[in-house]
């Protein structure tokens, strides 16, 4: 079986490059988010379709809030959030955004109690496609490093995604999703979250810079997809460009 790992920023097509490998090879589409936003869907009973709309992922939700969450100890690591962000809202009223909280459950809550609580999952999935031969299984999000290591037993060919020809440089990372930031607009490290500069600690099989149109990325997908299948051990260019 193999594996492509897909990483990289918010908004440079990881999801898009797992579909269309889907659609195109027959891949099978995993995230060590899944559990996540099963999870957090249940705690907050706000549909799993309202957490993923990214045009609205930025934005308060007032299904997200402090008293309306039904996990207490989650409810504590909000409590001390909204100590440390300084927030003017009481605790109880104040609407977090579905990034905040995600972010927060996932690692502030879940990979702080075991920091293998959502790559178990994964792996037995893994585990479970090889036993049934599935030909291959694309993982959309990888972030941090131990999920990487966790992933070796199975070769997989990790693809860094880029937007916009901006060069990977550990220390600064570029919000390009931000309002008013254009593509040479630079945000210090330190204000992201680890889950989304991590990623770039690791030199990718693949920098893929996804500049082109959909087709042009179907294209790269479509020679990907069949080199890996097509070879024991396929030979790809260091970076390539859509």
């Amino acid at each position: 079986m193999k594996i492509i790992a897909l990483t990289g920023a918010p908004g440079v097509g990881k999801d898009l490059f797992a579909q269309l490998a889907a659609e195109q090879a027959g891949y099978e589409k995993l995230s060590f988010a899944e559990q996540l936003y099963r999870e957090v869907s249940e705690a907050f009973e706000i549909p799993i379709a309202n957490l993923q709309d990214r045009a609205t992922k930025e934005s308060p939700h007032p299904a997200l809030r402090w008293s309306t969450c039904r996990d207490p100890e989650f409810r504590a690591v909000l409590a001390q959030y909204a100590r440390t962000t300084n927030a003017t809202p009481s605790e109880e009223e104040r609407q977090f955004s579905p990034r905040e909280i995600l972010k927060l459950w996932g690692t502030e809550y879940r990979r702080r109690e075991d920091p293998a609580y959502w790559i178990t999952p994964v792996l037995g999935k893994l585990h479970y496609y090889r036993l049934h031969r599935v030909v291959g299984c694309t993982i959309s999000d990888l972030r941090f490093l131990d999920e990487l290591r966790a992933l070796t037993i199975f070769d997989p060919l990790v693809i860094r995604l880029f937007r916009f020809n901006q060069p990977p440089r550990l220390g600064w990372l570029y919000k390009l999703r931000k309002i008013g930031a254009g593509p040479n607009k630079i945000i210090p490290l330190r204000s992201y979250h680890a889950s989304e500069w991590l990623w770039m600690q690791r030199a990718g099989d693949i920098d893929l810079y996804n500049n082109g149109t959909v087709e042009s990325l179907k294209s790269v997908v479509r020679q990907i997809t069949q080199q890996q299948l097509a070879a024991e051990k396929p030979s790809f260019p260091a970076q390539w460009c859509c």
